[in-house]
């Protein structure tokens, strides 16, 4: 199956599943239009990617499949963390943007993921590096209490701890596993957080906030 298949498919599957209530059990549309079930999806005939390493130096330790995906999908709309009724797609694909700070909220209200800010604002070979204090207003309206580092360090954390907001670090090698240490002391910050949490860098963040959320 090419990349392009498999894209469809990843793309029209949860917008069947999610815009109809009905068939939300078992991931599939209506039962005429047979266009997805588990009892009888075949997940090898689908392309499998790996996951991300460092550098892509690192061996990939796991495949991800269609399905993995498709399930993740499900996971989250149970949770209400996605539904048509409340998502407001013009603020998305605005903020998602590098230029507008690539915010994207994983848990609706608690968990906000966002690119790790820089000493200064620039533009840096055509892509936007944002400083600390671009966030700092956005962090404020959306009730953004505490922001949790777990990349290396590219500004200074005073930035946001001078106007109020806390800040924690907790690092660990890109595309790697967390420890249990750092994983327990995500949790407990999160848990402990008065407002939002915002975490940075992108590809760390989804591993804690999963875990936070298992």
């Amino acid at each position: 199956m090419t990349d392009r298949v498999f894209s469809r498919a990843f793309l029209l599957t949860p917008l069947f599943d999610i815009s109809l209530p009905d068939v939300l059990h078992g991931m599939k549309v209506a039962h005429d239009a047979r266009f997805f079930d588990f009892e009888h999806f075949d997940a090898d005939q689908y392309l499998f990617y790996e996951g991300i390493s460092q550098g892509f130096l690192l061996t990939p330790l796991f495949d991800i499949s269609l399905l993995d995906v498709l399930h993740g999908m499900k996971v989250a709309h149970d949770a209400r963390f996605f539904d048509f009724e409340h998502f407001d797609a013009d603020q998305y694909l605005f903020y998602e943007k590098v230029e507008n700070g690539d915010l994207n909220w994983i848990v609706p209200g608690k968990m906000l993921a966002f690119s790790g800010p820089h000493h200064r604002s620039r533009v840096d070979r055509g892509y936007h590096l944002h400083s600390p204090e671009h966030y700092h207003e956005y962090f404020r309206t959306h009730h953004v209490t505490t922001i949790v580092r777990l990349n290396k360090k590219s500004y200074d954390a005073r930035q946001f701890t001078a106007h109020g907001f806390e800040h924690r670090e907790l690092f660990f090698v890109d595309g790697s596993v967390p420890s249990d240490l750092i994983v327990n002391r995500f949790i407990r910050i999160s848990e402990a957080a008065k407002g939002a949490v915002a975490v940075h860098c992108k590809g760390r963040t989804i591993i804690c906030i999963c875990r936070f959320r298992s």
